[in-house]
């Protein structure tokens, strides 16, 4: 196997040439379509390690999100984060992966990108559904890395999605912190308790590192006379908190 992997790194180097700057992103690229999986791997490996430098060869690397071989496409994967925020878009498709290593890859590689990230929320966010925890976990880590553009969508997530999912956008709220607080604040009237609950956490942890808003106290109050006893006694016990700051 060793023995292998020296040829192929020898044939690759030989075929693929240096510029003045390195190894050709072009002639790299190129590999990318070898018939030896083995062969493609490393191409994407070697156009991962150029980072920034590979993005003339953005189309061919974006290509390969499907190849059928997953080391190819988990190093394909890890090319396109080390690329950079032009890589987002493959980074996206490739959460609908069918292997659980290259999903986790892809959202930690959107981590990596924080704000930039922002044109794949969506994915991410249908991502907290994902019945493999390092996933849901590595997209949850990357939509509090994008941050408060993350909001809206963590919101509708904590008032209508699943159980799963609504854990996942309340501990992602509290994470975001004070940009997410007029969102919880209004998640306090969603018809669904669960919600309601969710909301109230989040902004409890919130509160535990800045100022309550103005805003805050009025709808705390509203929630003593809330339907679900749990709810009215843990909108209290805020309520008396904030009081004896």
């Amino acid at each position: 196997m060793r023995a292998t992997t020296l040829l192929l790194t020898l044939a690759l180097t030989a075929a693929c040439g240096e510029t003045r700057h390195g190894p050709d992103p072009a002639a790299l690229a190129g590999a990318l379509d070898s018939e030896d999986p083995e062969a493609r791997r490393m191409a994407a490996q070697a156009l991962g390690k150029l980072g920034a430098d590979a993005k003339p060869v953005l189309p061919a690397l974006q290509k390969k999100v499907l190849d059928p071989n997953v080391d190819v496409r988990l190093a394909v994967v890890e090319a396109l984060a080390s690329i950079g925020a032009e890589g987002r878009r493959g980074l996206a498709a490739a959460l609908n992966d069918q292997d659980p290593k290259v999903r986790e890859a892809a959202a930690r590689g959107l981590a990596s990108l924080g704000p930039n990230a922002a044109e794949a929320i969506a994915n991410l966010v249908d991502a907290l559904g994902d019945e493999d925890s390092a996933v849901s976990d590595a997209a949850r880590g990357a939509l509090v890395a994008i941050g408060e553009p993350a909001v809206d969508g963590l919101l509708r997530e904590l008032v209508s999605g699943t159980a799963t999912t609504r854990d996942h956008a309340t501990v992602a709220l509290a994470a975001i912190g004070e940009p997410a607080l007029p969102g919880l604040l209004l998640a306090l009237d969603a018809n669904a308790p669960e919600a309601r609950k969710a909301a109230l956490g989040a902004i409890a942890t919130i509160l535990e590192g800045t100022e309550a808003p103005p805003e805050l106290q009025p709808a705390l109050e509203t929630c003593f006379a809330d339907t679900d006893p749990q709810i009215a006694e843990a909108a209290r016990r805020l309520h008396a908190r904030i009081a004896d700051k």
